[in-house]
């Protein structure tokens, strides 16, 4: 069929004069083009489309006519990249017609008319983008294609479900600290039957680790008040939506002391990365620990691994935790009367900011199907109150994915309900707005009293770098 866009001179040989033999020459002449073209234009639909309609269709469509008209009598050697059948210029070679269907190689060209008909046909079994353009590779072509295809896959409801990918910035990272102890990380893990509460200062890398009869509140704060005997009061405690964590007395502990508590969407234990990442090394010493001498109490292994791990210098700042943490002025209430500046908060750039009011695709966890949800307004750089079939819900932007816009949706910004429930519990959603900040501000460290005085500081060559949520 393409050899027939070209006009021939026919010339008598003798087969003496000819060399080797090929198809073509031995093609009988009765056999009939057209049943050929009728054998293959089948292929890109079902009985209700067919090629007597998609001829019909070309003589409606004026592009696909000027294609026609330029196929039949000679395309120029230059054309103006406005005309209309500029498209098809750079695979005029491959261009035939038949039956008054226009044909790119053995691909019959679809009218507009009907490509919305033909991209039902190649989406039949929810195959995804790559296999529907494999597809199409072997009937059908219109220009850009491809980019029709990648669109219908993206508005088909089912394969959103099943094929969701969130809008994910490329790195997420919490602020930079610029002084020891302000902003803590906790959480819990299990070692056998234990359970064991850690604690890590963002900035120094210090350590502290308790064993605890339960994960209550009630077992939490009498450590946290331990720790803060010690080093004064923190800025900020990240945790987890643990049952601890979320409770009222944690939250009006943290209130009473001047402490923003931030808590990790759930399922998403990235967040509050720094305190999983420690949970994974403490759980391996204490395994190693527990092979090579095994006599040894709990308590005696936490203390001789807190030793260890306080004296040995940490890969981010080059310094040992106990080195840093002993450098400083601790924080106390009295701290909290003075006004200061807000530290940098300069976020990693993310690749997409979701507004109040707009429509998105949740996935809290593996295994759940996605659901759609709308924007209430933005806690942080990558924290979100969704409102998610009534209630709301916090997420993590990697939890979250564009939706299909909704021309009946009013862009207002709905009110959260007053109370709902969570997998955590009964949560008021006032108190929630009233715990959570518009966005975490951390306050710089009182300066000391050698620098009041004029004299310098003492010097630490803290090698900062970025840590990872």
């Amino acid at each position: 069929m393409i050899l027939r866009s070209f006009n021939y001179k026919i010339e008598y040989r003798p087969s003496q004069q000819m060399g080797a033999a090929d198809m073509l020459s031995r093609l009988s002449s009765t056999t009939e083009i057209e049943e050929t073209v009728h054998a293959l234009l089948p292929m890109v639909g079902n009985i209700a489309l067919n090629a007597e309609i998609i001829a019909e269709e070309t003589k409606k469509d004026e592009v696909l006519q000027e294609v026609t008209r330029l196929t039949r009598m000679g395309w120029p050697e230059k054309m103006d990249p406005t005309n209309k059948a500029y498209p098809f210029f750079k695979i005029r070679m491959s261009l035939s017609i038949e039956e008054g269907c226009v044909l790119v190689g053995e691909r019959v060209v679809i009218p507009p008319t009907l490509r919305e008909n033909v991209l039902n046909l190649l989406h039949g079994g929810h195959p995804g983008v790559v296999r529907m353009k494999m597809r199409a590779r072997g009937s059908v072509y219109w220009p850009k294609i491809d980019e029709d295809i990648g669109e219908f896959v993206k508005n088909c409801d089912p394969c959103a479900q099943y094929n969701f990918k969130a809008v994910s910035p490329a790195t997420g990272r919490w602020p930079i600290t610029t002084a020891p102890w302000m902003r803590l990380h906790l959480d819990f893990f299990y070692f056998k039957t234990i359970t064991v509460l850690i604690l890590v200062d963002s900035f120094s890398k210090w350590l502290d680790v308790w064993p605890v009869a339960s994960t209550a509140a009630e077992h939490v704060i009498p450590k946290l008040r331990l720790a803060f005997s010690y080093f004064g009061l923190p800025v900020q405690i990240v945790t987890d939506n643990g049952p601890p964590f979320t409770s009222i007395d944690f939250l009006d502990f943290c209130a009473s002391n001047g402490i923003l508590a931030s808590k990790s969407p759930p399922y998403h234990p990235q967040s509050n990365g720094q305190a999983e990442i420690v949970v994974k090394i403490t759980k391996t010493i204490l395994k190693k620990m527990s092979m090579a001498n095994p006599s040894e109490d709990l308590s005696t292994r936490i203390m001789n691994m807190l030793m260890n791990y306080r004296s040995t210098p940490s890969t981010v700042t080059g310094l040992t935790p106990t080195q840093v943490m002993l450098t400083f002025e601790p924080r106390h209430k009295l701290a909290l009367l003075l006004p200061r500046q807000n530290v940098d908060k300069t976020y990693v750039p993310i690749t997409k900011v979701f507004l109040p009011g707009e429509r998105v695709k949740v996935l809290m966890k593996k295994g759940d199907l996605a659901r759609v949800g709308k924007i209430i307004r933005q806690l942080g750089a990558y924290i979100y109150i969704v409102d998610l079939d009534g209630e709301a819900t916090l997420c993590h932007i990697n939890q979250l994915a564009t939706s299909v816009p909704d021309e009946k949706t009013e862009d207002k910004t709905e009110k959260i309900p007053e109370e709902k429930k969570t997998e955590e519990g009964p949560v008021k959603s006032r108190e929630l707005e009233k715990k959570i900040p518009e966005d975490p501000k951390l306050e710089e460290p009182r300066r000391s009293k050698r620098e009041s005085k004029g004299l310098p500081k003492p010097r630490l060559n803290l090698k900062i770098q970025e840590e990872s949520s």
